[in-house]
């Protein structure tokens, strides 16, 4: 079978009729020309043992994403920087405010608990948010046909959330779960960029643009092998080069999304790079990377260092922020967007545990928005090890008025988070950017 290729039966896009036969690699027939391709197909060829198909390369790309063809996908690849360039030249994305800011209308809580109906409304939408992010990576080939609306009513609703209790929202969207794959990790993002694009004054119609670009940044994953999506030790740089090509398929699939706007492809394509020109996958410095990929980069490194993977440890909350606000100074991180980070999340994140110079222990509750050395929390500990009642006067403190303050980050009880410093930071720290999506 000459002048063929062999194409993933998972890069085998559904409803496509085939333009000719397809074979396995034993020159068995598969599907025959003119048959449309359903998922019933490809569980029937899936529970043969069959994960490749052969067909013929001047076909190959009317039923997979670029066909499988390096050379289709460097193509495209030049001709959307071709497009972000273009753009940035004309200030075609350039942010503007058509309304007003999400912030003006965010209800100060301050130093209370957390209402259980909201939370609960929380919990309900991470669930929601969750189904929907599965339901797009688990369906990508058929893509074109997804409605932008779940996703635009999931970030509306998300934000007005943020609005209401900031500090109630991100403590159950952030909260550590033993497993944690691309589906909670692309919501983790989306959310907690949000919460930063509020913070940093955006109208609902941007936060709505950060929300969704965080949602579908990490779509095209769904391309790379899943040897390489869940290995449990570091990839070498080939492998990490095939990982790296996820943000080019991710632009592909967000390209055929219906009413998706233009700036969303970009943003999703880009949150990966970093202002000194050291991330991917073109290697961008900051006045021609989208500022909102700036925003969900950063949120994207404290998730991914703050969750653990099969090859490593997570990191504590706290040593994730200290490591941004290092590579902030070293310019691998934007600096507007990790201060953003610091007023919706404070240098001691909400739901992290400290003891406070009293000898009590506390878990931090809401942050201080600028005074983020000084978090609201919640006492779980008196001085001497007793447990604080949710009815104790006791229990709520607000760290600004008080001399009290925090002496010790802690690691939260019956996690393996890990509090690290100098070159252990560094090299964790690296392990995280290059699998963070392992």
């Amino acid at each position: 079978m000459s002048h063929c290729v062999v194409i993933d039966i998972d890069s085998l896009i559904l409803g496509r009729s085939l333009p000719c036969p397809i074979h396995d690699q034993k020159g068995t027939l598969l599907l025959a020309k003119g048959e449309v391709l359903t998922s019933e197909h490809k569980r029937r060829m899936r529970a043969r043992g069959t994960s490749k198909a052969v067909i013929a390369s001047e076909y190959a790309s009317q039923v997979a994403l670029f066909g499988n063809d390096p050379k289709e996908v460097e193509r495209y690849e030049r001709e959307l920087n071709h497009f972000v360039d273009e753009a940035i030249q004309t200030g075609r994305f350039d942010i503007r405010n058509e309304g007003p800011a999400v912030a003006e209308g965010v209800v100060d809580r301050g130093c209370s608990s957390y209402d259980a109906r909201h939370i609960e409304s929380v919990r309900g939408q991470i669930a929601s948010g969750s189904t929907l992010v599965k339901d797009l990576m688990a369906n990508v080939h058929e893509i074109g046909k997804t409605s932008a609306t779940r996703m635009k009513e999931f970030v509306t609703s998300s934000t007005a959330l943020l609005a209401n209790d900031f500090g109630g929202t991100l403590s159950v969207a952030l909260a550590h779960h033993e497993q944690s794959g691309l589906s909670e990790h692309a919501l983790k993002m989306a959310t907690l960029g949000m919460a930063m694009a509020v913070d940093l004054n955006f109208d609902a119609s941007n936060v709505q643009i950060v929300g969704i670009s965080g949602l579908l940044a990490d779509i095209g994953m769904a391309q790379v092998p899943k040897e390489l999506r869940e290995a449990d030790r570091r990839l070498s740089a080939s492998e990490f080069a095939k990982v790296q090509r996820h943000t080019i398929y991710t632009a592909n699939h967000v390209e055929r999304i219906p009413t998706i706007p233009d700036v969303v492809r970009v943003v999703s394509y880009q949150v990966h790079e970093r202002p000194d020109g050291s991330g991917y996958p073109r290697a961008r410095t900051s006045n021609t990377i989208h500022p909102f990929a700036m925003i969900l980069n950063v949120a994207d490194a404290y998730i991914a260092m703050t969750t653990s993977r099969p090859h490593r440890p997570p990191m504590m909350p706290y040593a994730a922020v200290k490591q941004l606000l290092r590579m902030a100074q070293l310019g691998q991180a934007d600096v507007q967007a990790v201060r953003a980070l610091l007023h919706v999340l404070s240098l001691f994140p909400i739901g992290s545990y400290v003891a406070i110079s009293d000898g009590s222990v506390a878990k931090v509750m809401r942050s201080n928005r600028r005074d983020y050395t000084k978090p609201i929390v919640a006492r779980i500990q008196d001085a001497d090890g007793n447990r604080i009642g949710l009815d104790d006067k006791r229990l709520l403190l607000d760290l600004t008025s008080t001399d009290l303050s925090i002496v010790q980050a802690l690691p939260q009880p019956g996690s393996n988070e890990v509090r690290l410093e100098g070159r252990d930071a560094e090299a964790t720290l690296e392990r995280c950017y290059s699998n963070s999506h392992n």
